[in-house]
């Protein structure tokens, strides 16, 4: 259920942007006018909070610490899609590092609450499931800003380059997120649970 929800999710919203309703232009940093797509922050918000999701359950932490760090999630993207349509640099850069601020706060639920959680429990197994996942999501989640940077913050990169990065960074993020989390067993044991006999007559 989570991969399909995930996927899915991810597939049908990112194929809006090819629709000319969820294009917005704005003002290039050096002038003129750049096409920028909306929607993927709506995806964004979805997807972000569903992983997020997943690795409370993961670490067994309690409901209000998870909806806390979806909620700093949410705000981090509003706050990232404020920055990109800004005409005022100053209010955009503003909003921009508002939004790593927000980021920050994540990243410390995670490494901090999550962990810490999970930790107590004391499963060597599931601690060093959450580990992989929590690191491949921090370290995807990091690029986006640099992209940002390049793309609608100081205009180094066209709208292509700035969707194909985009892309490759959701396929990671999300869709081997959702692989590593489902296909890897938080319980697997290095001793087989049961022994079986046999009796030769």
């Amino acid at each position: 259920i989570q991969v399909v929800m995930l996927l899915d999710g991810n597939i049908c919203l990112n194929g809006l942007e090819c629709h000319e309703q969820s294009c917005y232009c704005k003002n290039k940093p050096n002038g003129g006018c750049r096409q920028y797509f909306y929607i993927r922050h709506l995806e964004w918000a979805l997807t972000c909070s569903l992983i997020l999701f997943s690795l409370g359950i993961l670490a067994e932490q309690d409901v209000a610490t998870i909806f806390a760090s979806m909620g700093f999630s949410v705000g981090m993207i509003y706050s990232g899609y404020l920055a990109a349509i800004g005409l005022v640099p100053l209010a955009k850069w503003l909003w921009f590092f508002f939004g790593l601020v927000l980021f920050v706060m994540v990243v410390y639920i995670i490494l901090r609450e999550f962990r810490q959680t999970l930790l107590d429990k004391e499963n060597p197994d599931k601690q060093q499931l959450f580990d992989k996942a929590a690191l491949l999501t921090i370290v995807t989640w990091s690029l986006y800003p640099l992209v940002w940077i390049l793309g609608p913050g100081i205009g180094a990169v066209g709208v292509s380059v700035e969707a194909i990065l985009y892309c490759f960074l959701d396929v990671t993020s999300k869709a081997v997120f959702s692989f590593v989390v489902v296909n890897v067993s938080p319980y697997e044991s290095a001793e087989p649970a049961y022994t079986v006999e046999k009796e030769y007559v």
